[in-house]
């Protein structure tokens, strides 16, 4: 992915097809840059905010991720702002990874309801072994047996740092509350017992 050292306003940088955004890490100044809106679209949706990637500036090969980006206010497909963190090989990364559930879908003619508590974990990782997000089948799930923190199988080189003991998703069977009609209401007053 190249990116290009930014030298006019945001404002500007945006009216001609680009994003603006800045580049910092350890031993690196922070640097204003801007790239493709097309190719950052691209890349986010395709990495998020925890995987590593290569980029190109200035003829110069980094690896970074993303910390964060600013959407658009009325189109929050396309972005405004963007940090990339540049790291090393050696570098230990942090981040909050989203959970997807499959197989849920088989819950939804049944009288049980599909609960998620937690939609995503904290988790430890070397560069370059970044994961985008956590698949979690739940299509064996039964209401005796909810799945926790510890029960998510992680992919070799991920350490999920979110408390084990933490419930993730559960089954429960679906609650029927039933409406007094006028009926029932009149009766309930007949029956009254009358006060002495």
């Amino acid at each position: 992915m190249n990116i290009e050292k930014r030298v006019l306003r945001a404002a500007e940088v945006r009216r001609n097809g680009l994003v603006p955004g800045i580049l910092y890490g350890k031993d690196f100044p922070a640097t204003s840059v801007q790239v493709s809106a097309l190719a950052l679209t691209k890349k986010i949706a395709e990495v998020g905010t925890s995987k590593t990637f290569s980029i190109l500036l200035d003829g110069k090969k980094h690896i970074v991720y993303v910390k964060e980006y600013q959407n658009a206010y009325m189109d929050h497909s396309s972005y405004m702002h963007f940090d990339f963190v540049k790291v090393s090989q050696d570098d230990t990364l942090q981040s909050n990874v989203s959970l997807h559930f499959i197989g849920k879908e088989v819950f939804n003619k049944s009288s049980l309801v599909f609960t998620v508590s937690l939609d995503e974990v904290e988790v430890e990782y070397n560069v370059g072994s970044g994961i985008s997000h956590l698949d979690i089948n739940v299509e064996d799930l039964s209401e005796e047996a909810p799945i926790y923190v510890k029960d998510i199988k992680v992919p070799k080189g991920i350490k999920v740092l979110s408390d084990p003991e933490q419930m993730v998703c559960s089954l429960n069977q679906a609650t029927i509350i039933e409406e007094k009609t006028e009926g029932d209401e009149q009766e309930a007053v007949y029956n009254e017992p009358e006060a002495e």
